[in-house]
């Protein structure tokens, strides 16, 4: 349950939880055109008027990769050399209208979450968002949703991505800390943005989230791209394809695994600074 995720799509059998199981796909990678040398690539995330195009770049499938099952290996990952790791939490919640998810939700995840990540001192949340991949066809083709309207429940994302660039990251910052956000700029405290992913059904059967090891990421190959909405444009980064990626997901993911994610990290000595999904 959050903004702005890659999922794939996987045929597999109804497995026992413990059962890893390993996927070959292909996943939808930016494509590079000249016209990127002098022209930023952009989307726009709303609906445009007529005789604007809404992106100006292309996304394509790269070759087939192997998306390694973390079943059976969930504490061998770590936010500090992957960009993302597995924790297990039950929460007792049966509604997640808007109303619920800002009293009882959102609460929770700052609880876990300073339980969680080593050296955080204060949680400030400034998105969610519902997805569901069940079939969206009563929206009519080409139909565009409001990413500021959070009441809108999202399907899946078809493209790798980042969700924040460094720059998008800095503007985070600014939005939302105040007069504290100097010192973190300033490098004089460490900040993270952080992705919380879970199920809010018993398990995941179909679209599971893919996650790219962050220590195998390479900066020549993103591309910053601005996402443009109503009230601001932010940067995200799509990456072009590289054969050194190395992908994982969760198989059968349940409602108490929760899936941690690091979008960005202003320390710059540990291995992973961020993640693909």
């Amino acid at each position: 349950m959050h903004d702005n995720q890659l999922l794939i799509k996987s045929e597999m059998a109804s497995l026992a939880p413990c059962e890893p199981l390993d996927v070959k796909t292909q996943l939808n990678y930016f494509v590079w055109n000249d016209e990127f040398l002098t022209t930023k690539p952009y989307i726009a995330l709303f609906n445009v008027p007529e005789g604007i195009d809404e992106c100006n770049f292309e996304t394509r499938p790269g070759p087939e990769e192997t998306i390694h099952d973390m079943r059976g290996a969930e504490p061998n990952f770590t936010l500090d050399r992957h960009a993302f790791c597995i924790r297990r939490a039950r929460l007792e919640l049966d509604k997640f209208d808007r109303e619920t998810v800002k009293r009882e939700y959102l609460p929770w995840v700052e609880r876990f979450l300073m339980t969680e990540i080593e050296g955080a001192s204060e949680i400030v949340i400034f998105d969610w968002r519902l997805r569901s991949s069940m079939d969206r066809s009563d929206l009519a083709d080409g139909t565009q949703v409001d990413l500021d309207d959070t009441s809108v429940c999202l399907g899946p994302v078809g493209a790798v991505h980042i969700d924040q660039s460094d720059q998008a990251a800095a503007i985070r910052v600014q939005r939302h800390m105040g007069s504290r956000a100097s010192n973190l700029l300033n490098k004089k405290q460490r900040y993270r943005i952080i992705n919380v992913w879970r199920p809010i059904c018993d398990r995941v059967e179909d679209w599971p989230l893919a996650v790219c090891d962050g220590s195998t990421l390479s900066p020549p190959k993103m591309m910053v791209v601005d996402h443009v909405r109503r009230s601001h444009i932010g940067e995200a980064i799509y990456p072009i394809y590289d054969s050194r990626y190395r992908w994982h997901y969760l198989s059968q993911q349940r409602d108490d695994e929760i899936l941690v994610m690091k979008m960005f990290d202003s320390e710059q000595g540990v291995a992973a600074r961020r993640k693909y999904n």
